[in-house]
């Protein structure tokens, strides 16, 4: 009997372990632009989907764990639960959103090098610097292709200029199709890249 509830009780301990591990990092990533910009405006989130994924790394952690949470340190478990929604996000973020069709406009302007962006209704763009002058931006572009940035490990870049407005030029890391889309790269660069100037466009 009271091996059964010895059991009971470490399933119990190590599944509460993982969920905690679990919601963390999603509720982090969510979280901590807001908290660097306050006047950003995001879209809520959603709680069921990070209670569920929780949820899952608890019930992954109380299978390996359960039976070993006598020799082992709650430290331990945790930091090893932490490792698999680390997982999780490398592998969703590594998904390039950013596929090109024939309803999206990638101009190029000449053989030589790459083209500016025509910006269409219904694009999110990334852009991670804004300049007063279209060489500018285009000399960062440069500076930005050779240099890898922390947020390639989650997402990979695909950068490009763009003419925000009459004068106005952008240095873009990626172009997408939905706000969800462009609001997790928006964050994963804050998060990884903090010194960039990164901001996100609408059309």
């Amino acid at each position: 009997m009271d091996s059964d509830l010895s059991r009971l009780r470490n399933a119990f301990l190590t599944f509460s372990i993982g969920l905690i591990a679990g919601i963390s990092p999603f509720l982090f990533m969510q979280l901590l632009p807001a908290l660097l910009n306050p006047g950003l405006h995001l879209e809520g989130v959603n709680y069921l989907a990070i209670i569920l994924t929780g949820a899952l790394v608890g019930i992954i952690t109380s299978i390996i764990f359960a039976t070993q949470f006598e020799k082992r340190e709650p430290q331990d478990i945790f930091f090893y639960a932490l490792g698999i929604p680390a997982i999780l996000i490398a592998t969703v973020s590594n998904m390039r959103w950013n596929k090109t069709s024939s309803g999206e406009a990638w101009a190029q302007e000449s053989k030589e090098g790459p083209g500016m962006i025509f910006a269409q209704a219904g694009s999110f763009f990334v852009a991670i610097g804004e300049y007063s002058n279209e060489k500018a931006a285009w000399e960062d572009y440069r500076k930005y292709k050779d240099q890898r940035l922390r947020t390639e490990l989650y997402s990979p870049k695909n950068l490009n200029v763009l003419e925000t407005r009459k004068g106005v030029y952008a240095l873009v890391y990626g172009r997408y199709s939905s706000q969800e889309q462009a609001t997790k790269v928006f964050q994963l660069l804050r998060i990884n890249d903090p010194g960039l100037n990164v901001r996100i466009l609408k059309y």
